[in-house]
């Protein structure tokens, strides 16, 4: 990750925030990786697995809490334009919505 970041990739990425998780969090925000927590209130519980490639391809993963069994999670790839931009301004707008990371783990 942190060679992608060196390189110019600009990582973003949304979680939900756990307390146990704190040293995760703190060696995937030294890679450069911005990471926010997502909005529950505004966009429910569940976090939708959203990623998105060079604008053009992009996978969307259902999985836990909603499959119990990894080997049973449903993943959609597409090279679709329009599908990964829809999934890209989904993704900007939840970005939007959500705080910062350094906050809950008091990073400036």
């Amino acid at each position: 990750m942190r060679e992608a970041v060196n390189g110019g990739v600009k990582v973003k990425m949304i979680c939900s925030f756990d307390p146990k998780k704190i040293k995760i969090y703190e060696a995937w925000l030294s890679t450069g990786a911005h990471i926010r927590v997502l909005n529950h209130e505004k966009y429910g519980p569940l976090l939708p697995r959203i990623t998105v490639f060079d604008g053009g391809i992009s996978r969307l993963t259902i999985g836990k809490p909603e499959v119990r069994n990894e080997e049973d999670y449903l993943t959609l790839w597409t090279e679709s334009k329009a599908f990964s931009n829809m999934l890209k301004k989904q993704f900007i707008s939840m970005c939007k919505d959500s705080k910062d990371l350094k906050k809950y783990i008091n990073i400036k």
